[in-house]
């Protein structure tokens, strides 16, 4: 009695749970195209730089940025195209609203431009997913530029401000002990 029990149980409570299985959900999050490869364009990587001191607002060491969109670009499938595609976006918007290309727009005109792939992530933790065309287009420079460049700044020129010598992993301090202690005064 009690297995039949149990078995009735069951049966209901799958039959509750069969309807929910088939609710729409919102659409996951945009992946990249897997078009080829290859090296980016010098105006691109300016504008890729630009990008990373807008968001980062402070000063960065611009060579192993480069050297990470360039790696990105010729190794990653949909890097190349998608930072050639936000090249295109903000340079359209800077030359409609400033009249420049992106990359040399003040800090403030391209932190303005740069302002959907920054919001777009309290989109989605107010549970929103993006509607248009566009809004996934910010959502994938967000996650692929302007999330990458953040991370890179956090394991690199964050330690320099934070007073250390180099960042982790970088060899530092190797000839110190062949120096002579400062003097103090």
């Amino acid at each position: 009695m009690l297995a039949a029990g149990a078995a009735g149980l069951t049966a209901s409570a799958l039959r509750l749970v069969g309807p929910f299985r088939s609710l729409p959900r919102p659409p996951g999050p945009p992946a990249l195209s897997g078009t080829a490869t290859g090296a980016v364009s010098a105006e691109t990587l300016g504008t890729l730089l630009a990008a990373t001191r807008a968001v980062v607002l402070e000063p960065i060491e611009a060579t192993h940025y480069a050297a990470f969109f360039r790696w990105r670009a010729e190794h990653l499938p949909g890097h190349h195209a998608l930072y050639e595609r936000f090249r295109v976006t903000v340079d359209g918007i800077a030359r409609r609203e400033v009249g420049l290309a992106f990359s040399q727009c003040s800090p403030a005109a391209q932190r303005r431009i740069l302002r959907p792939a920054l919001d777009i992530r309290a989109k989605q933790a107010a549970g929103g997913w993006p509607s248009g065309v566009g809004e996934r287009d910010w959502l994938l420079y967000e996650r692929h530029i302007v999330r990458e460049a953040l991370a890179l700044f956090a394991r690199t020129d964050a330690w320099i401000l934070l007073g250390y010598e180099a960042w982790p992993g970088t060899p530092r301090g190797l000839t110190r002990y062949l120096q002579a202690p400062r003097r103090k005064a």
